[in-house]
């Protein structure tokens, strides 16, 4: 569409979430990705398409004996679906990330229901043996003790009410049948127990956290217009991301909306494919590809980067956005693999800066610096319940005159347990934690080359580490800034919001910088 503001209207009209990505959009931080009237049809035809029948299709294509062109041209319909699909997440991503105004962090409950922790199993450790010293004296009791403090909020009370004592007229009245006064006495005694200020309602923690407006790519060497009429015969270059530090304060007063930034509209589904996922900034978009395959071997990658390729959306793609093959139908084996084997079968593809590699969450990121992520929440809408994302990283130096010493709590962790119901424990154990306030100082990634580290990984971090000599000796070490290599820390999810971010530490032993030893 030539006219760019009847097309915006229009896209507002039918795409979902695109009138609040477009409310708060920022011309010169923005890249337009090229949409026309009949990528528009497309997508309403691919809202209308269920999910299941690219997997089913797919199944078909590979269990079949010979080829047809019926089915040939149904599964180049199904490619078209998904390239369009994701042509809008990617013009959803560009819009929603040119912004600097403030970005509100949506309720993990949104994107994911956790089980309640009354159907989990409870499973109590007593402490250490190593330790010197009185346990029980020393250690706090429970973790909520020490949690980070909430958002403050202002309780409202009510007024004070005239509480009725037993020698008030009203019951000092000796013409009051015993009958009636006993059924009053007991009536008032009703609402004095009763009389108590409820709880303020329980409010939801917003994260003000400025995410850096160079996120999404902006302009690079690769024109969609070539790409698409095959007018450059050059070879086409892996994308990289450009991700330099920004000052928030002064870009945003150039050309930033005077008003604030519209609410974002709450996200009600659970699918993590559905089209208003790509509104939020703090998850990573889902783009789509169709390549029916029982293996994700190095030929369906290839046939999934070329799908990108052809439609003009590799140029727009940015480090971390997750791809979804959902030609990808794994091969069932008769053995009972169990949850290990269910991880293994739900690969996604990621988009690491200039190729697409395999990931399985909850394992790391297959990334140079997972730092560089907008948010240690970015992969959390694929995670299953009650799993915390992995990363491999090495804590950057923290602002502080003095290192805090760790403190010996009774933390509260899950498992998972083949005997319980909802298939994860709840395990209570001695653990050291360390507050200390990150990356106040350092502005950039030590592995990242120059990118920026995300903004919400700026704020308070607890270090979590086994509660032994050893593990503490680990967290003291990490905080003083001696550390050179990655260690393996999970992201707790539970504990961490509204500026706080919360890792506990798997393993004593650094990590090799091979994908492999990503798990």
């Amino acid at each position: 569409m030539r006219n760019l503001q009847l097309r915006d209207a229009i896209l507002a009209r039918f795409v979902p979430g695109f009138k609040y990505a477009l409310e708060n959009r920022e011309t010169h931080r923005f890249r337009d990705v090229p949409v026309t009237l009949h990528h528009l049809e497309l997508f309403m035809i691919s809202q209308q398409m269920p999910l299941h029948r690219y997997p089913v299709h797919a199944l078909e294509c590979i269990s079949a004996s010979q080829d047809s062109s019926k089915r040939e041209e149904f599964t180049r319909r199904l490619e078209v679906l998904t390239q369009v699909h994701s042509r809008f997440v990617l013009l959803l991503q560009s819009l929603v990330h040119s912004s600097s105004l403030p970005v509100y962090e949506q309720p993990e409950e949104s994107f994911n229901p956790r089980t309640p922790k009354n159907e989990l199993r409870e499973l109590s450790f007593p402490a250490p043996l190593s330790l010197s010293f009185d346990v029980e004296a020393a250690a706090v009791p429970e973790i909520d003790t020490v949690a980070a403090p909430r958002p403050s909020y202002k309780r409202h009370t009510l007024p004070k009410m005239k509480t009725t004592s037993p020698s008030s007229p009203l019951l000092s009245q000796q013409s009051l049948p015993k009958r009636r006064f006993s059924s009053l006495s007991r009536r008032l005694s009703f609402f004095r127990t009763s009389s108590k200020v409820p709880p303020p309602p329980p409010t939801v923690p917003r994260s003000l956290q400025f995410y850096s407006a160079s996120w999404r790519r902006r302009d690079t060497s690769i024109s969609y217009a070539l790409s698409e009429l095959g007018a450059d015969d050059s070879p086409l270059e892996r994308p990289h991301r450009r991700f330099a530090s920004v000052n928030n304060s002064r870009d945003s007063s150039l050309s930033s909306p005077a008003s604030s930034m519209a609410p974002m509209p709450v996200i009600r589904s659970s699918s993590p494919h559905d089209i208003q996922m790509a509104i939020t900034r703090t998850r990573a978009p889902i783009l789509r590809v169709f390549v029916p395959c029982a293996v994700m071997d190095e030929d369906a990658i290839a046939a999934c980067e070329e799908q990108l390729f052809d439609c003009g959306l590799w140029g727009h793609l940015s480090t971390g956005d997750i791809v979804c093959n959902i030609g990808f139908v794994p091969e069932t084996t008769s053995n009972n693999g169990g949850r290990d084997e269910s991880d293994r079968d739900r690969q996604w593809l990621l988009f690491d800066g200039s190729a697409l590699v395999l990931f399985a969450p909850p394992s790391s990121p297959p990334l140079d610096d997972p730092l560089t992520l907008p948010s240690p929440f970015y992969y959390a809408h694929i995670l299953a319940a009650h799993t915390n994302q992995i990363y491999n990283i090495m804590l950057p130096p923290s602002d502080f005159e003095e290192a805090p010493e760790p403190t010996l709590v009774y933390s509260t962790s899950k498992v998972p347990s083949p005997h319980s119901h909802a298939g994860f424990a709840s395990v209570k154990k001695y653990m050291w934690i360390a507050r200390v306030t990150r990356l106040a100082r350092t502005q950039f990634s030590n592995f990242g080359e120059g990118e920026a580290i995300g903004q919400g990984w700026k704020g308070e971090w607890v270090l979590e580490g086994d509660g032994t000599c050893e593990g503490r000796q680990v967290l003291v070490d990490c905080i003083r800034g001696c550390e050179t290599e990655k260690r393996q820390w999970e992201f707790v999810r539970e504990k961490s919001g509204g500026g706080r971010i919360w890792i506990k530490l798997l393993h004593s032993t650094p990590v090799t910088n091979s994908p492999t030893a990503d798990k």
